[in-house]
């Protein structure tokens, strides 16, 4: 029912301001509850949603890594698998719902972060 009402709260704000006029406090990251954003504790991820899949996808995940220039910082790290739901047009949507926080990351011009969605395929004689 969580993923009902965060899925519906996040497509009110598509329909009010359009997929990339997203306001910052628009979505249920900018009423979070914690001490206002500090550099030096790190910077958070909030992975909402993936649209637009191909809707033969039924689970996907995402593979993400952090970068400070050209260096690596941590290992290349994934989110639990998601299960897709169909989206109107034909295609699919995963909902994510997760937040990341990068501890002890300050956010500046060369951090990078690298996120790769992957069609995950459940084996072909199921379960055990």
């Amino acid at each position: 029912q969580k993923r009902q009402l965060l899925e519906a709260r996040v497509q009110r704000e598509i329909a009010r301001n359009g997929a990339t006029n997203l306001a910052s406090t628009s979505l249920p990251s900018g009423t979070l509850p914690g001490v206002p954003y500090s550099a030096d504790s790190g910077f958070v991820v909030f992975w909402d949603f993936v649209s637009a899949l191909p809707r033969h996808v039924a689970q996907c995940n995402l593979v993400y890594a952090l970068y400070d220039g050209p260096k690596m910082r941590g290992a290349v790290k994934s989110l639990p698998v998601c299960d897709c739901e169909p989206e109107p047009g034909g295609l699919a949507r995963a909902l994510f719902a997760i937040r990341r926080q990068f501890m002890h990351t300050p956010a500046h011009q060369d951090l990078q972060l690298v996120v790769e969605v992957q069609h995950v395929i459940a084996p072909a004689g199921g379960p055990g």
